[in-house]
């Protein structure tokens, strides 16, 4: 008897791409045998597959499917049409028309958003980045680029809803709709983010629609202790006065992302009437969330403010800083004195502002540095001792996250997992040039860019009214301008008390030069304003131009007991401010391309090796 061939088993790669195939199909067919066009498509995805959609809005459905892991490599391929099949089952409902793009989330489905839009949601219930949202007539705005950790939208109740889009049965609906505030057309002028929020074959002027689904792109996981460590800050704001929770951890861990859940959550948590609301410190430098690259803030969020949804330089939050602090660094290390000089002013600030409405319930969310060595981990006992003696003075409850496993245990707190990130995103530097074009094409509104050139919020002032101040460094008068023009600066408001202790001298060309003998502002006397780009120094009119978007009235305003000084830093400004909007040929300023060209060509560069030369008697 002849012995019957056994059938060739396939990979588990080989067998996902042929039961998808047959899926694939399956579905064609089916449309090339559907007559009647119905009102509401239904994209049926394998599981961890992703729904692109045009009009700058990716919508990635990613679903969780219980039974479904593959734990044989050599799974069969009937097994694996049936798992296809059964990921298949759970849907998302989608509905096209002039309105936008409604979504009908069933249970258990969970769909990742990816792109620039507007949403709201229709009916039902639903969680998203922290946030616990119901239906209603509120619209958000959600900017979420590419390289980015996605957001997961998920339902929060069981109950049906009443719709007259599908069939089947949801539990909540989402419209999207396009968001043209200029932003699209304001980072279309550079290179670097001109990509950020393009879906492929998208085209501008379509509104939302589905296009294609990719299975490359899976949705942000939030971890179980990232879950308790949510409820029981939501418990501690909800029961104590004042409660703070600070945020610690390496570089990458995840600080940033867990404090959005945290006030996300905290601003659409039940809570009692009153002037209360959630306070946020911006301490990191390097990678703020709000506040702007080199400078340290307080932020304040009153109850029933929009909870955000967009990724840091694209915030739409109409609440400016409380109080801000330059910096002038990426990083603490260049003066670490001044960085907690600036971190216990800001928490005075903190206390005296909540101070003012004794029967307030708010909370305290404070985004720490990535620098958990060395000196950087001094620096965080500080803040913990700093925090320690105000919980003590002002009888407020304090609760130290700790993610990550690489952090020193000399630091009390609660240790949870941190979450690296996934896919190959936007590096550090990359992350300060997006925030600083974002920055600098802002309009008045805050929820406005202006798409057109950079060079449209420019304004000039007198010399006599704008002095200015090199702070860590020790500056001859002669060379004030060539080392400030066209280069990037800090609106610094000084009281009379700190303008008082600086000495003044007057250059050839009539600026006023603050002469801080290498030492910077004293905090407690000065707050920064805003970033602005030294444009020209018109040495005939006698006049400097700026180009900043901050308001002019609000300098205004701020002048009355106080004087604007412009201090210097290392915060760069972006080569893609200098190089775009030119043709090849036409003279760019500031901007050569001959290697070794004039002063200061080269990079600023650390050095740290003088040290060990001149023990060997190398130096």
């Amino acid at each position: 008897m002849k012995r019957k061939r056994a059938e060739p088993q396939l990979s588990a790669f080989a067998a996902r791409r042929k039961a998808a195939a047959e899926l694939e199909a399956q579905r064609v067919l089916q449309s090339q045998s559907s007559t009647v066009d119905t009102p509401s498509d239904e994209l049926s995805q394998e599981d961890g597959s992703d729904i692109e959609v045009d009009g700058n809005l990716d919508v990635h459905s990613n679903l969780d499917i219980t039974g479904s892991s593959v734990d044989n490599v050599h799974q069969t391929r009937s097994a694996q049409v049936e798992e296809a099949q059964k990921a298949a089952s759970f849907s998302v409902n989608v509905h096209k028309s002039d309105q936008g793009l409604v979504l009908g989330l069933k249970l258990d489905t969970r769909v990742a958003i990816q792109g620039h839009c507007n949403f709201q949601v229709v009916a039902g219930s639903i969680d998203f980045y922290g946030a616990h949202l119901s239906s209603g007539d509120r619209q958000y705005q959600l900017s979420i680029p590419k390289g980015e950790s996605l957001p997961v939208m998920s339902t929060v109740q069981s109950s049906v809803v009443q719709q007259d889009y599908f069939s089947d049965p949801v539990l909540a609906l989402v419209r999207f709709t396009r968001c043209d505030n200029g932003l699209l057309d304001a980072l279309d002028n550079y290179p670097i983010t001109k990509s950020c929020f393009a879906a492929a074959n998208s085209q501008r002027d379509r509104d939302v629609a589905v296009m294609f689904s990719s299975p490359e792109i899976a949705g942000h996981s939030v971890p179980d202790s990232w879950t308790k460590a949510i409820a029981t800050h939501l418990t501690a704001f909800q029961e104590a006065e004042l409660s703070c929770t600070a945020l610690i951890g390496g570089k990458g861990a995840g600080k940033s992302t867990l404090a959005r859940y945290l006030l996300n959550g905290s601003l659409t948590a039940p809570h009692t009437t009153g002037s209360g609301g959630v306070y946020y410190l911006d301490l990191d430098p390097g990678q703020p969330e709000f506040s702007v690259p080199g400078t340290t803030s307080l932020f304040f969020f009153p109850h029933h403010s929009s909870p955000l949804f967009s990724a840091p330089p694209y915030h739409t939050s109409p609440h400016g800083p409380v109080r801000s602090h330059w910096i002038g660094e990426t990083s603490p290390k260049e003066d670490p004195n001044h960085y907690m000089a600036c971190t216990a002013d800001l928490l005075n600030t903190l206390l005296q502002h909540h101070r003012q409405d004794s029967a307030s319930r708010s909370t305290i969310i404070i985004n720490t540095p990535g620098w958990i060595k060395g000196t950087g981990l001094d620096l965080l006992q500080s803040l913990q001792s700093l925090l320690l003696h105000h919980h003590q003075e002002h009888h407020f409850s304090t609760t130290p996250v700790l993610l990550g496993s690489t952090t020193d245990q000399s630091l009390s707190g609660t240790p949870i997992d941190s979450v690296r990130r996934t896919v190959v995103g936007p590096t550090a530097s990359d992350h300060r040039t997006t925030h600083l074009l974002s920055y600098f094409h802002r309009m008045t509104s805050f929820a406005q860019w202006h798409p057109g050139p950079v060079t449209g919020t420019s304004f000039t002032a007198r010399y006599g009214r704008v002095p200015v101040a090199v702070v860590r460094e020790v500056l001859d008068p002669t060379d004030l301008v060539p080392a400030i023009n066209g280069t990037l600066v800090a609106l610094v408001l000084m009281d009379s008390d700190g303008l008082a202790g600086l000495e003044r001298d007057v250059t050839p060309e009539g600026l006023i030069l603050l002469h801080s003998h290498g030492q910077v502002l004293d905090p407690a006397s000065s707050r920064c304003l805003g970033l602005a780009i030294v444009h020209g120094i018109d040495l005939r009119d006698r006049t400097i131009s700026l180009i900043t978007p901050v308001p002019l009235d609000r300098v205004t305003q701020a002048l009355s007991g106080e004087e604007v000084v412009l201090c210097t830093g290392s915060i760069e400004v972006p080569i893609q401010f200098m190089t775009s909007g030119y043709t090849e040929g036409q003279e760019r300023p500031y901007v050569t391309h001959q290697p070794g060209h004039g002063v200061g060509w080269q990079s600023w560069h650390v050095r740290r090796n003088i040290g060990r030369r001149v023990r060997n008697g190398q130096a």
